[in-house]
This record gives C-alpha cells, sequence and structure tokens, in this order.
C-alpha cells in the first residue's frame, strides 16, 4: 500500500530469485575428470530436480567452452601433454557440454588468453559476487586437487609498495631492470600506481618465461622488504 500510494521510503522486500547460480572453481588440468563427471552426471539431474521445484539451475565454469589445447600460460609441457590427452577424451561430449554449461564463458583462444591475462581472477571474482547476489541457494563449488593453480601477476602495485619492492632488489639489477620495464606509472589514477603493461596476445614462451620471473622476483622482493609484516607481505 505504501508504494502504491507513492510512499517509496518504505524498505521494500527483495524479488524472490527463481534461479541457483553456482560458480565452479577448480584447476583446469587437475580436476579435469571430476568436472566431466558434475557435467555429464551430475548437473543433468540437478537441473531436472530445480526444474520440479520452480527453478533454474546455472553454472558457471570460467573453463568451459574453452577451445581444444588451451592451456594458462605457464603450463609445463608435461602438463601439456597432460591435457592435450584428456581433451582427447573429451570432445565427443563438448558440444553437450557446452549447452549444459549455461553462464560458461566461451570463445576462442585470443579471448580467453586476453582474458586470462588482463584479469581473469577479477573476473572470477566478479562472477562470485553475482552468483552470491542472484542465487536462491547454494552459490560456490570448490575441487581441491594437488595442484595449487596459475596466480596471474597483480595487475597494478601501489606507488608506495612499488618503491619497497625495488628498494630490496639492490642485489637483483637484472630483475628489478624487468619489473621496471613491465610495470609503468600510472599518474593519473588516483591514488598512483603502477601498472602492468598489455602482455603479448597469443602467451607465447618468451611471455612465459618472463612471467615466471616477473613472479618469482616480486615474491622474494615482497619476503626481503615486508618479511616482519606477514600479512602486507602476503598482499
Amino acid at each position: 500500500m505504501d508504494v502504491l500510494e507513492g510512499q517509496l521510503t518504505t524498505d521494500l522486500p527483495k524479488p524472490v530469485s527463481k534461479c541457483i547460480r553456482l560458480f565452479l572453481s577448480s584447476d583446469l588440468t587437475d580436476t579435469s575428470h571430476e568436472r566431466r563427471m558434475l557435467k555429464e552426471k551430475v548437473f543433468p539431474h540437478l537441473r531436472s530436480f530445480s526444474r520440479s521445484l520452480g527453478l533454474q539451475l546455472h553454472v558457471v565454469d570460467l573453463y568451459d567452452n574453452l577451445p581444444a589445447g588451451w592451456l594458462p600460460p605457464v603450463a609445463s609441457r608435461g602438463e601439456v601433454e597432460e591435457q592435450e590427452g584428456e581433451r582427447e577424451g573429451e570432445r565427443e561430449g563438448e558440444n553437450q557440454t557446452g549447452q549444459e554449461m549455461e553462464g560458461g564463458v566461451g570463445g576462442g583462444s585470443e579471448v580467453m588468453c586476453g582474458l586470462e591475462l588482463r584479469g581473469l581472477f577479477q573476473l572470477a571474482l566478479s562472477e562470485i559476487r553475482t552468483c552470491q547476489d542472484m542465487s536462491a541457494g547454494p552459490t560456490f563449488i570448490s575441487l581441491l586437487g594437488q595442484k595449487y593453480g596459475h596466480k596471474p601477476l597483480p595487475p597494478h602495485i601501489p606507488e608506495e609498495e612499488y618503491a619497497l619492492l625495488c628498494g630490496s632488489m639492490e642485489d637483483s639489477a637484472d630483475e628489478r631492470q624487468l619489473v621496471q620495464q613491465w610495470y609503468q606509472l600510472e599518474s593519473n589514477a588516483q591514488p598512483p600506481h603502477y601498472e602492468l603493461l598489455q602482455p603479448p596476445q597469443n602467451c607465447n614462451e618468451d611471455w612465459v618465461n618472463t612471467q615466471k620471473v616477473l613472479s618469482t622476483t616480486l615474491r622474494k622482493a615482497a619476503k626481503a622488504a615486508l618479511g616482519s609484516d606477514g600479512s602486507r607481505a602476503q598482499k
């Protein structure tokens, strides 16, 4: 009645969601068999059960619909061979899988490579928040195995922290030069920060090696500069 009378200051109840939106988090190569079983056996059953309750089930898997042979840029040669073998066994069901995984992020190798390099981690967090906002029930599934998975480089580093990191690289001139080459000051940002430059589009071997050196250098520098402040060093 308040709404009908034009009184919009009343706290209105949120619309009841009819959607169960799940984010599936896993390592690409370490849980391929489990993910395949979920897609082929479990999710179709859950989708049918949800419909019987008047609900819709959507599963978000950022690795869904990846082109055959695509891998995170830090994969080793052995992982490449392992993944190619696994993909061979999965191709027969790819068309059906793509339809089942409603809400998955698909696309060609350039799109996915660009997403991974420029913020796949941020995209995942955004999708998790969307699941939390939209879902009428569970929101997150995590498959944990033996691998930690790929940890992307930080897209930007605050100016003050960047100075601390570079100051702790006194004995590593080559590594410091590499960090300074790939992280450039963005003075228009508030507050200013150092931003990671656009990596190559094709995830070539040179960039894979460069990324490993950058990641190792930043970890060592953080430990050297902020070792007594564990939480800040971890950040």
